[in-house]
Formats: C-alpha cells, sequence, structure tokens
C-alpha cells in the first residue's frame, strides 16, 4: 500500500506543472520551472516569457531544422565569406577582430580567387548548437575550380546565435596557423608545324628559380650563394624579397633544363629558394619566319586587363604573329595544384588566449601536403603549309636589300603558301600579310599568265589600247600609253 502511494504521489508530480501561483512567486524570486527544468536569473526569464525567438536551440530538438534566427545568422556569414570580408561577423569564442587577419593569413597563397558558398540548412546538435554543411567552389584565373564539403558550427550565445569559426570550414583538414598555397601548372605549348611535319617552333623545358621570404633563414646568405650560382645581383634581389609579400615568389632567374641539372644540387637545399618547370617555344633560328610565327614569352599586364580571369602574372603566352592569333590553340589547359603548409604545436608554448588557438606554433617550410591537382593539358599543335627550304631561300632573296619588302611564294598546283619572307633579316613587322601596295608591272606575271592560260598563245598578236573595259570595269596602261597590236 505504501509502494502505491509513492507510484500516485510521482504521478501528481509529473503532471502539467506548477500552478500560475507558484510561478509567480517562482519568477518574483528570479527562477523559471520550463517542462520540469529550472532556469535561472531574469535575462532567462525573459526569454521563457518571450517565447523561443532568442533563446532558439533550447527549445528544438537535435536533429531538427534550426530556428529562423540561426539560418539569418548563417546566411550573413555566407555572405561576407564570399565578399572576403568577415569583420562584421561576432564569433563564438573568438577575439573580436581575430578572425578576417587568420583568414587572410590562411588563404592569401591563394590569390587571386572568387568562392561561392553553397550552405545545406541548420541542423540542431544540442539545445545551444547546430550545424550545416556547406560546399565551398574556389575559382582561379582560368576558370579553374577546387570545391571542399565541410561544416559550419553555429552556438547560441546569451540567446544570440553566432557561428564558431574555424579554419575546417574552409577544408576539413585544415587547422589555426596552417597557410594555403597554390601552383599553377602551365600546360605545355604545342609546336608549330610546317609542310610534312617539319617543326617551325618546338618547346624548350625551363625552370623558374625563385625565392618565398617566408622560408629564407640568412637573406644576405641566399643572395651571395645566388650571385655565384646564376648572376644575380645581391642588392637588388635583397631589395625585392624585403619589398615582396611572405608568400610571394620572386622571380631570381630562368635557367634551361640543362642549366638547372648543372647547378641542382647546390641552389635546391638553399633555404628560401623554390622552383617552377615551365616550358617555352622555340623557334629554328632567331630570324626564321619571324614576322609571320611571332614570340611568346610572359604575359604582359595588358593582356590581363584585357582578359579577365582567363590569365595572371607568370603565364607563357603568345604576344605577336600566329603564337598570339592561335594562342588558345597552342597553350592548352594550364593545370592547379592546392596544397598547405602544416602548422605544429610547439610544446613548450604557452596558451594564446586568442581564442583562435591555444599554443604558439613552428612552421616547417619543407613539408606541405597536396589537397587537390588539377593536371594541365597540352595544347594543340597548329600546322602550316611553310616549307622550310622554300622559306630559308625566300628570306635569302630579301638579304640584299635594307628596304622594306615581302616575298610569298604560292604552289600554284594547291594554293598553299610555301614561304612568306619579310626583309631584311626577317622583320618584325608581317607586310607580306598586311601591306597594302599597288602591283605596277609585276602583276603582269599573275595577268600574262592568266592570258596563256585560258586565251592565247606565245605567238599571236593582242592589241593593246589605252584602256580595255572588262565587265564594266576600266583597266588602263599608265600614263595612258597605247601600244597598239603586239
Amino acid at each position: 500500500m505504501a509502494r502505491r502511494q509513492r507510484h500516485e504521489t510521482r504521478q501528481d508530480r509529473s503532471g502539467p506543472g506548477p500552478n500560475m501561483a507558484v510561478v509567480t512567486l517562482l519568477m518574483l524570486l528570479g527562477i523559471v520551472v520550463v517542462g520540469g527544468g529550472v532556469l535561472f536569473g531574469p535575462q532567462l526569464v525573459d526569454q521563457w516569457r518571450n517565447g523561443s525567438d532568442r533563446l532558439g536551440s533550447s527549445v528544438a530538438d537535435p536533429g531538427s531544422l534550426a530556428d529562423g534566427p540561426a539560418q539569418d545568422v548563417l546566411a550573413e556569414f555566407v555572405a561576407a565569406l564570399e565578399q572576403g570580408d568577415l569583420s562584421s561577423i561576432t564569433f563564438a569564442g573568438a577575439v573580436p577582430g581575430a578572425v578576417p587577419v587568420e583568414l587572410a593569413e590562411l588563404s592569401d597563397g591563394l590569390k587571386p580567387f572568387t568562392i561561392a558558398a553553397d550552405p545545406e540548412p541548420v541542423i540542431m546538435v544540442s539545445a545551444s548548437s547546430a550545424r550545416a554543411p556547406i560546399t565551398l567552389t574556389w575559382t582561379f584565373p582560368g576558370e579553374l575550380a577546387w570545391k571542399t564539403t565541410s561544416k559550419v558550427d553555429l552556438e547560441a550565445v546569451n540567446g544570440q546565435w553566432q557561428v564558431r569559426w574555424a579554419p575546417s570550414i574552409l577544408e576539413p583538414s585544415l587547422h589555426s596557423g596552417d597557410k594555403l598555397d597554390r601552383t599553377r601548372l602551365p600546360g605545355p605549348r604545342a609546336q608549330i608545324l610546317g609542310r610534312n611535319g617539319a617543326v617551325l617552333v618546338g618547346q624548350t623545358d625551363l625552370v623558374l628559380v625563385g625565392i618565398r621570404p617566408s622560408r629564407v633563414q640568412d637573406l644576405p646568405a641566399l643572395t651571395q650563394a645566388l650571385q655565384e650560382l646564376v648572376g644575380a645581383d645581391p642588392a637588388e634581389l635583397t631589395a625585392r624579397v624585403q619589398a615582396a609579400k611572405p608568400d610571394a615568389f620572386v622571380e631570381v632567374a630562368t635557367l634551361s633544363r640543362e642549366e638547372y641539372e648543372a647547378i641542382r644540387d647546390q641552389i635546391f637545399p638553399l633555404p628560401g629558394t623554390v622552383f617552377r618547370e615551365t616550358s617555352q617555344p622555340e623557334a629554328i633560328d632567331e630570324s626564321f619566319a619571324r614576322a609571320l610565327l611571332g614570340r611568346s614569352g610572359e604575359v604582359t599586364a595588358e593582356i590581363i586587363e584585357a582578359n579577365p580571369g582567363l590569365f595572371e602574372l607568370g603565364d607563357i603566352v603568345g604576344l605577336s604573329g600566329l603564337q598570339s592569333d592561335y594562342n588558345g590553340l597552342l597553350a592548352g589547359q594550364p593545370g592547379l595544384q592546392v596544397s598547405v603548409v602544416r602548422r605544429a604545436p610547439d610544446p613548450s608554448s604557452t596558451p594564446t588566449g586568442t581564442g583562435l588557438t591555444t599554443t604558439t606554433a613552428i612552421r616547417d617550410p619543407n613539408v606541405a601536403d597536396v589537397l587537390f591537382t588539377i593536371e594541365p593539358v597540352t595544347g594543340q599543335p597548329l600546322v602550316t603549309t611553310i616549307d622550310p627550304g622554300v622559306q630559308r631561300a625566300a628570306e635569302a632573296a630579301l638579304q640584299a636589300t635594307d628596304k622594306t619588302s615581302a616575298l610569298v611564294a604560292i604552289e600554284v598546283s594547291t594554293g598553299q603558301v610555301l614561304a612568306l619572307a619579310n626583309g631584311p633579316q626577317g622583320a618584325s613587322v608581317n607586310f607580306a600579310m598586311i601591306g597594302q601596295y599597288p602591283p605596277g608591272s609585276t602583276f603582269k606575271v599573275v595577268s600574262g599568265y592568266a592570258v596563256l592560260r585560258d586565251v592565247l598563245g606565245p605567238e599571236d598578236p593582242i592589241d593593246c589600247p589605252a584602256s580595255v573595259k572588262i565587265e564594266g570595269r576600266n583597266f588602263g596602261n599608265a600614263e595612258n600609253e597605247v601600244f597598239g597590236v603586239i
């Protein structure tokens, strides 16, 4: 009987809750009872009176969709991230202003880039925390894209939702102190070919030697060594390194593959040196069809400005001639490598108190994990009908003159252009293609050939008046000369 009475008492206590008199008393004492639980403090009383708009997750079940304010906070964070400015966002547990600084340090090595964020709905994790999966699409020059999938954690802090910042929002493996780095992988330029597959412009492999300031341990010793190895000017190089950003690529020298291999064992171990591999077209010789084939080299600021989002500094592009006209064909598609230099905690360090990291850190500049790679695509060859032997003969024929001159040799039976020369010394302007000159008597070779081929024989007489009308158009002799029957 006693056990039954105790059971009935428990049933009474688990009923609808305290009556209004009891609630009023508790509220006056700063205590609120909600569903059998007890909350303390006047601020929570106000939240209980006003419903769940501010407290939000305290009345939501784990796994359910978070309330509107949580979704709004996520949307504000996403918009700020896409704009690259997080200064207006308040982060849970972070010192004000610390997150934008960490974001810049983390991602500066990827610039230039844009971010597009695609978050999923916010889901409750506990009474005061929530989470939203998010996909970020990083886009770099040349429409190269890197996608990362991670999560954004949110917390209800004093009744207000806030994002809890973590580098892993950008990529799941990232931690405070890590630094992202991007390497553009140039697509090998294709050849320009002539008749019967003859190579008019080939490829030469190059190694770009550079310095990354953040990895330098002894700048005077480094610049002195580079002077001995590649002929760098120590004073000029020191000034450029000191003026550059910590993770910039400060170019020192461009070496052929053979030149690099000869000094590789001396230059590669130097702290601070970094290297990029590329290739560059190389013509048969400097003057061979120079105005026709053109040249290639590092992209200029003007080309970058005229083609937004397509090129970036360091790219090799066609600068003139066929190499410029058909750059899209010859250049192929660049590749991309995204890596991260890890920052390992130092066991002897003390907490920083920033709310972002708990220890100081030491970076190992020789350790970088590759996170993502897009392999470059080699360009496609440009096939012409130029015959190297005929081209050389055409250029030799123009060597005797120091005047602007041009010569185009056409194979009549096929219409193929076998040579296109500009003099003297190959010239730099392609007058053979863009020049406009009255043909004068040199055109008699063409008209005479047409007559002999289609109308008359070599011994047939022909009248040569001052002018003649053909299909409604007058053609006249110079100075209206009349030669009669010839």
